[in-house]
């Protein structure tokens, strides 16, 4: 029942792991809305599949190495949810302080939320 999202989501973390936005997009729905949770703080947002690619493309130059492992995966009525091990190498000074060539390394964890067999809503909580 679930075999179609999860194809969707590792064909997603498969296309982010490799910078490809044009394959992280496949099954992104127009509108598309997106957080970013850090720390239990909302640290951005933003909606829209033309915002999402904007962002996505963007974000291609804040890493020079970056991989999202799933370790787990859980699926409810709506939605599905991740559990990641993340590893970057920042390709550039991040707003956050975060400095060029700084690896990082943590666990978090990613909701997806479907309609129509795309990605409606994408939450990052780390």
């Amino acid at each position: 029942m679930y075999s179609k999202r999860e194809e969707i989501i590792r064909n997603y973390i498969e296309g982010y792991n490799t910078f490809n936005v044009t394959q992280m997009l496949q099954d992104i729905h127009p509108d598309i809305s997106f957080r970013n949770i850090q720390n239990g703080t909302e640290t951005f947002s933003l909606q829209g599949k033309d915002s999402f690619r904007k962002q996505a493309e963007e974000a291609l130059a804040y890493f020079s190495k970056r991989h999202q492992e799933i370790l787990k995966i859980e699926h409810q009525r709506q939605q599905s949810t991740i559990v990641i091990h993340y590893s970057a190498i920042a390709g550039t000074n991040l707003p956050n302080g975060i400095k060029k060539g700084t690896e990082m390394e943590f666990k978090g964890q990613s909701v997806f939320i479907f309609k129509n067999e795309k990605i409606s809503g994408l939450t990052d909580i780390h």
